[in-house]
């Protein structure tokens, strides 16, 4: 998992992972809903943020997420707050198997999450 650059909408997005229209999808719409929802409850339960997207890279060989903080508080500025983190497929794959994060991954969005919640 690593971080990307940051964006400014909040608009939450759901999208159905397929790699190309002729092609099978990478993930059913069951394995989407419960990775979205794994990874939006940790952000949560933890760090007062929640998970506005999950979609797959332009590169087809990752799935990035964006959180956003849960209160943006008075300043202007943190309305444009948001934390990307790229998950690999096989890791996606794993969550979604095991319906459980990874200690990897928790302590990714941890320390990604951590400053992004404490937002004011």
């Amino acid at each position: 998992m690593r971080e990307v650059a940051s964006s400014n909408l909040a608009v939450p997005t759901i999208f159905y992972l397929r790699a190309r229209s002729d092609s099978p999808p990478l993930m059913t719409k069951s394995e989407y809903s419960k990775l979205f929802k794994l990874l939006d409850g940790h952000a949560k339960r933890h760090h007062r943020c929640f998970l506005t997207e999950l979609f797959l890279s332009e590169d087809e060989d990752e799935y990035i997420t964006r959180f956003r903080p849960a209160i943006f508080g008075d300043d202007p500025q943190n309305q444009r707050a948001c934390q990307y983190v790229r998950i690999e497929i096989a890791e996606a794959r794993e969550l979604t198997r095991t319906g459980l994060l990874t200690i990897s991954i928790a302590n990714v969005l941890d320390e990604k999450l951590g400053p992004l919640g404490q937002v004011r």
